[in-house]
């Protein structure tokens, strides 16, 4: 059954799998999974993000960079409540 919805995630538009690579190598460090790409209310939620180099500030980086894609490279539509 695990298989089975890991497939159809990864078809789905409204869900985003990225991998984390390591800059110097592009050996990957971890995986992102962003839901929500398909909300008419441009809600999104990061689901998932699992770095397995610990210690290293690869977690912070990504996070840095997701925050980064959702607030400006996305340009989400200002509503005026912020």
């Amino acid at each position: 059954m695990e298989r089975r919805r890991h497939h159809h995630a990864l078809g789905n538009p409204d869900i985003l799998h990225m991998i984390a690579e390591k800059k110097e190598t592009g050996h990957p460090v971890g995986y992102v999974i962003i839901a929500g790409l398909t909300n008419p209310h441009q809600s999104i939620e990061l689901m998932r993000i699992t770095i397995a180099v610990k210690g290293e500030g690869y977690g912070r980086n990504i996070l840095r960079q997701i925050k980064h894609w959702a607030f400006i490279e996305q340009k989400p539509i200002d509503s005026g409540w912020m």
